[in-house]
């Protein structure tokens, strides 16, 4: 299933990440991830999940600065 038809199924996704881009804030292995429906506007360190264009399946996520 693809990010976003676990999204509209469960409503959340429970996932570890892969590499090395989001360090410190998340490490490989080490982190749990709780991605959920964007409810309100992301803040300043939130962490989004985007989707991206013409890639099924996988997601972009970066933190908001």
């Amino acid at each position: 299933m693809t990010f976003e038809e676990l999204l509209e199924k469960d409503g959340r996704i429970v996932y570890t990440n892969k590499g090395v881009s989001m360090l410190p804030l998340l490490r490989e292995g080490k982190d749990i991830m709780h991605i959920e429906t964007l409810q309100e506007k992301p803040k300043v360190y939130d962490a989004v999940l985007f989707k991206r264009p013409g890639v099924v399946g996988r997601g972009l996520m970066s933190c908001i600065a």
